[in-house]
């Protein structure tokens, strides 16, 4: 292997802490020049196309079987034959819209947590701005490969995960990857090796979108390398779990089932004891089965799950009901909030500093209070 090929193989683990001249050194690529066709192709031999995993995709009957697969649901169907059989239409009927809505509920909220999944694949760009060989070309973002040189330009969709070697008022649209809502300002000096995604402003990450300005880098990761490709590997790796109070519904369902049983049961029983008809025996105990069965659990479980479900422009949910109360499998990257936020001994300094700071301002509005009522008496 030669040298070139070393270097290119080896891979860059933090870019973003390495001066600009380390990292296409690094990488084997001349700015002014970009690659070679012969060495793209070897390269890309080795990396792979640029493209994240498809994940697979989750039918829609198998979303309506999640619905009315549970312990409850079936109760709530059984009451609904039951007061058909004996003539409880109302009844009936209420239990059964009851059921509808809670499926329709819970289909569309879970339908478009699934969707959202399935979503980031569609956060890679389709055409790149390359150079090489010495020529700027616009190709196909899936054949990028560690070391291209990329040119962008306000409203691009950046293709990969770059190293910025230029920048000339650039801003970049991260809300996808980082949750920053304003457009995060582009520079090329390199940063501590410890500074997080969110703050790593000298990197432009796929499936960011470019604000403003002008600008060019070097290709450091693609497909699944990327940090949009990771965040995609841990979400299709999550175990989907039950959430809390889903789990507590099914425990409840299998539990209302017996008591029901054993009350009809217990009642047909007492009836058959006091010699009153067989009709009248099945018709007072299926209605008492019936009227035991809360009707309007499922639905307002459902409901009470979808409020509070995370807005659109919140971390992907793993699951429906999207937002699992008690337990989140959270899979994503560090926000920023203005700056990061101060941990373990540097965040108890900073919290002694502040109340210092409280206590000083709170002294000095006591003596200016206390000036003023001096003044006021004299």
């Amino acid at each position: 292997m030669t040298e070139t090929e070393a270097r290119s193989a080896g891979g860059t683990d933090q870019p973003w802490a390495m001066p600009v001249g380390d990292v296409v050194d690094h990488l084997g690529v001349e700015p002014e020049r970009g690659l070679s066709d012969d060495e793209v192709a070897r390269r890309r031999s080795e990396a792979g196309p640029n493209v994240l995993e498809e994940t697979d995709t989750i039918p829609w009957w198998q979303i309506v079987l999640d619905q009315i697969r549970s312990a409850v649901v079936a109760l709530l169907f059984a009451a609904v034959v039951a007061g058909v059989l004996i003539g409880e239409l109302v009844e009936a009927g209420a239990v059964a819209v009851v059921l509808i809505v809670n499926t329709v509920v819970g289909f569309v909220t879970e339908l478009r947590a699934v969707r959202s999944m399935e979503a980031l694949s569609e956060l890679t760009a389709t055409i790149a701005d390359v150079e090489r060989d010495g020529r700027r070309d616009e190709i196909d973002a899936a054949d990028l490969v560690p070391g291209d040189i990329v040119s962008l330009a306000a409203g691009d969709q950046i293709p990969a995960d770059l190293r910025l070697l230029e920048a000339s008022d650039l801003t970049v649209e991260e809300s996808a990857l980082t949750g920053e809502s304003a457009p995060v300002g582009k520079q090329t000096d390199a940063l501590p090796p410890e500074t997080v995604l969110a703050e790593r402003d000298n990197m432009a990450f796929s499936g960011t979108t470019v604000a403003g300005g002008r600008g060019r880098g070097v290709v450091v990761a693609t497909g699944t390398t990327t940090e949009v490709g990771r965040i995609a590997d841990l979400a299709a790796a999550t175990d989907i779990t039950q959430a809390p109070l889903q789990a507590g519904l099914e425990r409840l369902g299998r539990t209302l089932s017996l008591v029901v049983v054993a009350l009809a049961a217990g009642l047909a029983l007492l009836g058959w004891l006091r010699g009153l008809p067989p009709s009248e025996i099945v018709e007072i105990s299926v209605a008492l089965a019936v009227a035991v069965v809360p009707e309007g659990l499922p639905a307002v479980a459902t409901l009470t799950l979808t409020v509070i479900q995370p807005g659109k422009r919140s971390r992907i949910a793993a699951t429906s009901p999207a937002a699992t109360a008690g337990t989140v499998a959270l899979t994503g990257t560090r926000e920023r909030a203005g700056a990061s936020a101060p941990h373990g001994r540097d965040a108890r300094q900073h919290d002694r500093h502040r109340i210092r700071q409280d206590g000083h301002a709170d002294r000095q509005r006591d003596a200016r209070r206390r000036a003023r009522r001096g003044r006021r008496r004299r």
